[in-house]
């Protein structure tokens, strides 16, 4: 089997990577940032991405690495202003492809997103669509992209860029997680008919899709949507009520008054504890189809997904309940 460097492997993806690398027998090398890493895990090698010092020598000996890490889940608008995401996802990532290169690394797979293509589109996009990321987190992990096929191009080391769908899954840290607690909490109001699209891909499924893309043969630089099958938002959010025994609301908001009185509402509602102070960039991403086409991926991997959505939001509904 290959050697494996997996980086971030403390967080929620990354940690389910090394779980099924480890059960499939590689021999798997689990990295991440030290403040990250309790002591009893004496495994997992620390070093901070941002410092090439420490990188250096990491990676001898290693086919493939698996870059997990990076700064994601930053919700309130303000602060993804201000937070480090270019620093992180851009420039750490260049470092340790860097270091992979000197390395002789053979294989480096990114963790990427589909929030690359941005928000606004009705379309089944695919990897030739066009790509106009938003926010913050978007423009920092579409940056790493165009510079690690730069840095790939003229190298010996072949590069798979696979672009996540929205991840749920026990242990939760992002959105969907927000969407099960407002249902518990029973906070949730309908806004819109819930129409739109969605894409979404269980933990388990992507760590499986990072073990295919190594395990298959393939060009230098390739790009990969990594999803399940689309679910109409109303469905997923009957499925997620009646898993965890809620009443589905039987009124909704119209989506068109949200717009038109956005600030408004955003101030009355807060008072009662239904919405956060970045409703309208909420309320955008709440009714935008994020609908992905996975076939090529499928169609160059013979990889489908394998965890059914209501067993994967039962588990994590579950997780959240306990916590």
């Amino acid at each position: 089997m290959e050697k494996v460097f997996v980086t971030g492997s403390m967080g929620f993806l990354g940690s389910e990577i090394v779980r099924q690398m480890q059960l499939a027998g590689y021999s798997c090398v689990p990295s991440d940032h030290p403040a990250k890493i309790p002591p009893e895990r004496w495994d997992v090698i620390g070093f901070d991405i941002l410092d090439p010092d420490q990188i250096r020598g990491r990676l001898q000996g290693c086919s493939v690495v698996i870059h997990a890490a990076g700064l994601a889940h930053v919700f309130d608008t303000q602060k993804a202003k201000e937070a480090p995401f270019k620093a992180i996802n851009v420039d750490g990532t260049l470092n340790v492809a860097r270091e992979a290169l000197h390395a002789g690394v053979k294989h480096f797979v990114f963790i990427s997103s589909v929030s690359v293509y941005g928000a606004k589109s009705s379309s089944f996009r695919n990897e030739a669509s066009p790509c106009h990321p938003v926010t913050e987190y978007a423009k920092s992990k579409y940056e790493a992209e165009i510079r690690l096929k730069e840095l790939a191009q003229n190298s010996p080391m072949r590069v798979t860029i696979l672009r996540l769908a929205t991840l749920y899954g026990k242990g939760d840290p992002g959105n969907v997680a927000r969407l099960v607690r407002t249902i518990l909490d029973g906070k949730f109001i309908w806004i819109g008919k819930g129409k739109n699209m969605k894409s979404l891909i269980h933990v388990a499924d992507a760590a499986r899709a990072c073990i295919f893309s190594i395990e298959r043969p393939g060009n230098q630089i390739e790009v990969f949507n990594v999803s399940d099958m689309p679910r109409k938002m109303c469905d997923i959010v009957s499925i997620i009520h009646k898993t965890a025994g809620r009443q589905m609301p039987r009124w909704h908001i119209s989506s068109r008054l949200c717009r038109v009185g956005g600030r408004w509402l955003e101030k009355f509602l807060s008072h009662i504890g239904g919405c956060r102070k970045n409703f309208l960039t909420t309320l955008e991403k709440w009714m935008a189809d994020d609908s992905y086409d996975n076939s090529l991926f499928m169609k160059n991997s013979s990889f489908c997904c394998s965890v059914p959505f209501e067993r994967g939001i039962s588990e994590e509904i579950n997780d959240l309940c306990e916590k």
